[in-house]
């Protein structure tokens, strides 16, 4: 596991998708704090939050995490 680790490092690769071959083969560049809340002014302080961590997740999070606020409808 540390070898993939690092081996997805060197390529700038993702490592889900070295490992398994799903999601992206690169990995999302991350948007800062800053940056993705000063996008977002008019939004309330929780949806910036979630927009925000949500930025940061690998595309497998992101779809679980959206799976489990839609069944919260």
């Amino acid at each position: 596991m540390k070898n993939l680790v690092r081996l997805a490092k060197l390529l700038d690769v993702g490592f889900e998708w070295l490992s398994t071959g799903r999601g992206g083969m690169r990995p999302q560049p991350a948007l800062s704090v800053s940056e993705a809340a000063a996008t977002y002014e008019w939004m309330l302080p929780e949806e910036r939050r979630l927009l925000n961590t949500f930025a940061l997740l690998q595309p497998r999070q992101r779809e679980a995490l959206l799976g489990f606020l839609e069944s919260l409808k």
